[in-house]
């Protein structure tokens, strides 16, 4: 059961590493963002690297996931498009790291 079946935004606090928090807030702000290209097209995020990101601060993915992004999204009171986005983020993670394991 996700964790904001269970929580309410009054039941949360943001424990640990202020840096933890600031790249969350980061990453919701890059989520948040649409460029328009020269032809029109509208694009999602600001193009920095998620992955940069997260080896900057020195936190692995998946503690970043369930860590830190799941009580987030709550204590934020995100929108459902950006839960539908970190779910979906979250998912792909799981098929990529069953997909590793199966080939080691």
């Amino acid at each position: 059961m996700p964790l904001r079946n269970i929580l309410q935004p009054k039941d949360v606090n943001l424990e640990g590493k202020p840096i933890y928090w600031l790249a969350c807030a980061l990453y919701d702000s890059c989520f948040s963002k649409q460029l328009v290209t020269i032809s029109g097209e509208s694009l999602r995020g600001n193009y920095i690297s998620f992955t940069q990101l997260l080896k900057t601060i020195g936190l692995k993915f998946e503690d970043f996931m369930h860590s830190h992004l799941e009580v987030w999204q709550i204590t934020a009171n995100k929108t459902d498009e950006f839960r539908a986005h970190v779910d979906s983020l979250r998912r792909r993670w799981i098929v990529t790291k069953a997909d590793l394991q199966q080939n080691h």
